[in-house]
């Protein structure tokens, strides 16, 4: 019988539906509603509660609270996945789903993931000096279709490809003006689908955070980061990385650089990887890679239940 080595992938920003906090698993139930309560006690609101007073205009504050539930929920999943027996040989985080990741890989403690959240997202958000920025997924056009797009929408257009999600899905990031500009381009240019996601801050851009990241850096030198316990694939360079400050270094770069989760997903294979299961609590990250690498096999969590 083949030998199964499993990866697991971990989901960047969050989903905002509420009924995501209620599952047909009475298991996966248990962990989530553990970790939703944990993280409330930790931050001193009740999480799940604010994300159901949710409407379709994110603002800061609820912003926040989406990517700590987020957090929560993908290491719920992977405790999920540990808790039937299934043993992660690499993990890789799409974006934001680095430090669910590194919780999960043994790198700092539960508490320690949702403070780095926070001080992050206070970071980024001074660094943007009154500022708005955003986020949104193009899908249709080749990488080089969209940055000739961008690259005619306006002489000073901040718009950047953040994230290769796959040859015809990208995500672009900027200030809120701009982004908005490029997608309205990109629809009358004949886009299949363009949407934002629930994001203020343009996350993976490479001009905006140059305080934030050496704040960051300063801080992450302040706080019990350890060596992982199962090693990480960088989302940036597909490095593997697992030694604390190896994962300092990539926890700053992951602010400020940009991704490509499409050639991280390809190299799973190279690393013997034959089974990889998403800890979206929704199947995001399961629909987008499993067109990309033909040959692993990836599950949801309904599959394992």
């Amino acid at each position: 019988m083949a030998k199964h080595q499993f990866s697991f992938i971990f989901p960047g920003l969050g989903t905002k539906k509420m009924d995501l906090f209620r599952v047909s698993n009475d298991s996966l139930n248990k962990s989530i509603n553990c970790l939703i309560n944990a993280s409330s006690d930790i931050i001193g609101f009740d999480v799940a509660a604010r994300l159901n007073n949710l409407s379709d205009n994110m603002n800061n504050e609820l912003e926040l609270f989406d990517q700590i539930a987020n957090y929560s929920l993908s290491c719920a999943v992977a405790k999920f996945y540990e808790g039937i027996g299934l043993k992660a040989e690499l993990l890789c985080g799409c974006s934001l789903g680095i430090y669910s990741a590194l919780h999960f890989a043994g790198a700092y403690t539960f508490k320690t993931g949702i403070e780095l959240i926070q001080t992050a997202y206070r970071l980024l958000s001074q660094s943007l000096k009154g500022d708005t920025g955003a986020v949104a997924v193009v899908i249709g056009f080749t990488r080089n279709r969209l940055d000739k797009l961008i690259h005619d929408s306006s002489t000073n257009c901040t718009v950047e490809i953040a994230n290769v999600n796959g040859r015809f899905n990208h995500v672009i990031t900027g200030l809120e003006c701009d982004v908005h500009t490029v997608m309205a381009d990109a629809e009358r240019e004949g886009a299949l689908k363009v949407f934002k996601l629930h994001s203020t801050l343009p996350y993976h851009h490479t001009s905006f955070f140059g305080r934030a990241e050496s704040e960051f850096k300063n801080y992450l030198a302040s706080i019990n980061i350890r060596d992982s316990k199962i090693p990480l694939m960088s989302c940036i360079d597909q490095r593997i990385i697992s030694s604390s400050s190896e994962i300092q270094h990539e926890l700053v770069s992951n602010l400020v650089s940009n991704l490509s989760w499409m050639s991280t997903v390809h190299q799973l294979s190279l690393y013997g990887i034959t089974d990889v299961a998403d800890t979206s609590i929704d199947n995001q990250l399961y629909k987008i890679s499993s067109s990309i690498n033909k040959s692993c096999r990836f599950y949801c969590w309904q599959d394992l239940s």
